[in-house]
């Protein structure tokens, strides 16, 4: 909202908006001038909303992620986006993708392969997301792979008896 000045300059009235939240000023002789200039700012704002697609955001993550892991993290990192990318459009806009859309994947994840290897995929795509909300301008704060609950894992257990496991030794009936 423009403000009148108080002292005797020619021009009397300041336009004020907020632009990266740094103040941008300018006065004019007239408050119709200001508020239009104001209004003109503004509209240039919304048209400055960063858009990242979600090939983008994998690449930037798997850059940082690859300086960052080990080199069986990475590649088990790199293969859920493989996977991820096998269901979505690496050009599709990061703001479309739905909690829907998560759920759709890791319960093919879930049914393909096994609710262990939903649960890794889950929890892979989950931290390439926390880590865009931090490190990418304008990525967006919902965590739509949060809203997809854990998956019931069933784990084979090895060959070797509890007993043998624990004493490294076979059971003996005496």
């Amino acid at each position: 909202m423009p403000y009148k000045r108080k002292d005797n300059s020619s021009k009397k009235w300041t336009g004020q908006v907020m632009l990266n939240g740094r103040a941008t000023r300018k006065s004019f002789a007239t408050k119709k001038e200001a508020v239009a200039w104001e209004a003109e700012q503004r509209k240039k704002v919304v048209s400055l909303t960063v858009t990242v697609s979600l090939g983008e955001w994998a690449i930037r993550y798997l850059d940082y992620a690859k300086s960052r892991f080990a080199a069986k993290t990475y590649d088990e990192k790199v293969t859920v986006f493989k996977r991820f990318f096998k269901t979505f459009n690496q050009g599709k806009d990061i703001d479309s993708l739905t909690p829907g859309d998560i759920l759709a994947h890791l319960q093919r994840q879930n049914d393909e392969r096994s609710g262990n290897g939903a649960n890794k995929d889950r929890k892979n795509l989950a931290a390439g997301w926390t880590w865009g909300v931090k490190y990418i301008n304008g990525f967006p704060r919902t965590n739509p792979t949060l809203a997809w609950s854990k998956s019931s894992r069933k784990r084979a257990i090895g060959g070797m008896s509890p007993r043998k496991r624990i004493s490294g030794r076979p059971m003996t009936l005496a």
